[in-house]
């Protein structure tokens, strides 16, 4: 249990109101006299697997000039040796006599390896007469527990049992089972809960959490992160509590990817600790550092598909070869005779540039510039939001690469994947990551570059994306009566189109559609949409295939494919030979 844990425990053990569950990562009063003080708290205490971490600032300048601070953030996946760490820097001024209060989406590097604490370091610099300082915080994690955030009431009267129920545990052993939070902390932004797999709290936390907070929430449980409510009250209901969804049965609520449960709450506010590990555990989806860690290393389809390359080495023996007879016995007894030796200072650096310069032909010509790879999204469509979630899985292999840096939208996170290991993948189980260096620095119009080792030349990479997206793509239904005729707002065609009506029927394309026209839908034996379905489920991971069964065989819902959806984009020498996306939704009627 961490000391910030064990604090709170004690407070409410002897009967004492508990601060909110913010993690105090600095705190400094520079001038008692002016009340010139910095404050940096984070959401939780527990860092998130990947994605971003939600660092709020409360800065307070009293002297007569302006104030500045530079904070470097450093995140770290382990803490032994050369680690894999993503850096990046904020910076905040504040006028004279004025008080600032931001929040900073600190990136945080995948956690690659299972089994391994991650680790936040935090350095502030800031102009004399204020003072610089270092601070550091971090947390247990394993790829074989979700990462999980439990609210300040549930955390202080269960985290002992918890933890001690997932010590226990094989699968469960090197992490503590949650980490705490207050609802008033939480953040408004989804990207800031992506990194955790399980959120947990009480009916009454849920009311108590910010309107923009509780829409972020929304987002991510459709993404895939899963909420476990428990009732304060018999009369609480998913109604009541403004929730919508596919009721699964009077507990659960199925929202694209992610569940909502709604459980009774013990009298004493006690939970079993054995039967919450094991509802934990019984999650669809697997835990997202499991994914990206581990899942892909053995048998990822997409890989498969993309295939391997063999390395030829005959031209570079021959080469070497060459060289080394033409710089040896042909320099010294043709080009640089026994009267003639003082000629080695000028053959010698001639002959070694000639056979560098033709390597780096032979490299060109085997390996070109770029990259070539393969993609694959899935997309849920909810036209009542305006709204487009994105999971894209991508493999590539770069030849030769000027630029390796790139830019990436804001409302997208990316992160590295584990890939066997091969001459080509860098970032492999047995190499830990590769000890990489990231770097993501905020830019200009909704954009963050990225920088470091994402992509390297003469290499292959995995990558996951997810992103947020706003869209006012649709397929709307133009009559109720007959077979059904569609009609598309989408910015690209859709290739093919399966619609489940309100009865359970199945409708399929004979042709594209693109925007702005219609299209009349024929009749699909189940049979035949099944093998279909077969067909897409090969291609993908298993988490992938999961949740195209989350979302397949909805009434009144869409299945689609399309080579030209919204896709998310990273390096931008690289060329795409294969693009699909498989896109659901409801249908609007008009």
């Amino acid at each position: 249990m961490s000391p910030f844990r064990l604090f709170t425990f004690l407070l409410a053990l002897f009967g004492l109101q508990p601060l909110a569950a913010e993690y105090l990562l600095y705190d400094n009063i520079y001038n008692p006299k002016t009340g010139t003080r910095l404050t940096l708290s984070a959401m939780s205490d527990a860092l998130p697997s990947s994605g971003y971490f939600a660092v709020r600032v409360n800065a307070k300048n009293g002297e007569k000039i302006p104030a500045s601070w530079t904070f470097n953030f450093t995140s770290k996946d382990h803490s032994w040796g050369d680690s894999n760490n993503l850096t990046s820097t904020f910076s905040l001024s504040c006028a004279p006599g004025r008080q600032k209060n931001v929040e900073f989406l600190v990136p945080v590097v995948t956690a690659i390896h299972s089994e391994s604490p991650l680790e936040l370091r935090l350095d502030i610099s800031a102009r004399p007469p204020l003072r610089s300082a270092v601070e550091e915080m971090s947390s247990e994690q394993t790829h074989q527990w979700p990462r999980i955030l439990m609210s300040q009431d549930l955390d202080t009267r269960n985290s002992g049992p918890l933890d001690a129920a997932v010590s226990s545990g094989s699968s469960g052993s090197g992490s503590d089972f949650a980490g705490a939070f207050s609802p008033q902390s939480l953040t408004q932004d989804w990207r800031g809960y992506q990194g955790y797999d399980v959120l947990m709290l009480t009916s009454q936390d849920w009311k108590n959490i910010p309107p923009g907070a509780k829409d972020a929430i929304k987002k991510w449980n459709r993404l895939g992160g899963r909420i476990i409510i428990y009732q304060s009250a018999p009369s609480v209901t998913f109604s009541s509590l403004g929730i919508e969804g596919e009721q699964i049965d009077e507990q659960t609520l199925q929202r694209t990817w992610g569940e909502i449960k709604l459980l009774k709450l013990p009298s004493s506010s006690l939970l079993n600790a054995p039967n919450t590990v094991r509802l934990i555990k019984s999650g669809k989806l697997n835990p997202r550092a499991a994914v990206i860690g581990e899942e892909l290393t053995s048998n990822w389809p997409l890989q498969l598909a993309f295939g391997q390359r063999s390395f030829n080495p005959v031209f570079f023996i021959l080469i070497l070869i060459a060289f080394g007879i033409i710089v040896g016995p042909i320099n010294l007894f043709v080009f640089a005779k026994a009267n003639q030796r003082h000629r080695l200072f000028i053959t010698t650096p001639i002959i070694s540039l000639s056979a560098s310069a033709l390597l780096l032909v032979i490299i060109i010509f085997q390996d070109g510039f770029g990259g070539k790879g393969f993609r694959h999204c899935l997309i849920e469509i909810r036209p009542e939001e305006n709204t487009a979630y994105i999971e894209q899985q991508q493999i590539a292999r770069t030849g030769v690469l000027f630029k390796t840096s790139f830019e990436a939208k804001t409302n997208a996170i990316i992160s590295p994947v584990v890939l066997d290991e091969s001459r080509w993948t860098r970032i492999t189980p047995y190499n830990n990551g590769g000890e990489s260096r990231y770097r993501i620095t905020e830019r200009e119009q909704n954009k963050h570059k990225l920088s470091g080792d994402w992509f390297k030349s003469r290499s292959e990479y995995g990558h996951f994306a997810t992103s947020v997206q706003a869209t006012r793509g649709r397929l709307e239904l133009a009559s109720p009566n007959g077979p059904p005729i569609l009609s598309s707002t989408f910015d690209f065609p859709l290739a093919k189109i399966y619609y489940i009506d309100k009865s359970g029927g199945i409708w399929q394309s004979d042709k594209e559609l693109k925007r702005g026209k219609k299209i009349q839908l024929g009749p699909c034996p189940r049979t035949d949409f099944n093998k279909w379905l077969s067909s897409q489920e090969a291609g993908l991971n298993a988490n992938s295939r999961t949740r195209l069964k989350l979302i397949v065989d909805r009434q009144n819902h869409f299945i689609a494919l399309s080579e030209e959806g919204p896709f998310i984009d990273t390096l931008s020498s690289l060329s795409w030979k294969q693009s699909t996306a498989l896109l659901t939704g409801p249908v609007v009627s008009k």
